[in-house]
């Protein structure tokens, strides 16, 4: 598996916002490794990993969509650069790939609860 970051700035940066108080808990006890998550966007299950080191967010990838190639990826690619600057998966939907952008960051917010959660649950 290979994780990437976006390096710059896509055209759907203007319609993204991170909010506070996000499902991203600041100060939650996340345990340090690589979490699964899964979540269903416009062109069905979304997969990503990602990586909690010192409890934060260093890195997000995503393993497996059906999303597409144009927008729905651009989207994601957006969405991953704003949960890795912010530290949040409270972000506005991005105009014209709503699902798509719901689906990705409910599977981040999946692979958190799974970081937070005991060992062996």
């Amino acid at each position: 598996m290979q994780f990437f970051r976006t390096a710059g700035v896509l055209c759907l940066a203007a319609l993204v916002t991170a909010c506070a108080g996000g499902e991203y808990r600041p100060g939650a006890a996340y345990r340090d490794g690589i979490w699964t998550g899964t979540g269903r966007g416009y062109g069905g299950e979304i997969q990503v990993q990602v990586r909690i080191v010192s409890g934060l967010v260093q890195e997000i990838g995503i393993t497996a969509h059906n999303e597409d190639p144009l927008i729905g990826e651009e989207a994601m690619a957006e969405l991953l650069e704003q949960v890795l600057d912010y530290q949040s998966t409270d972000l506005d939907a991005l105009s014209g790939a709503t699902a798509t952008g719901k689906g990705f960051l409910a599977a981040v917010e999946d692979a958190l609860d799974r970081a937070l959660s005991p060992p062996g649950s």
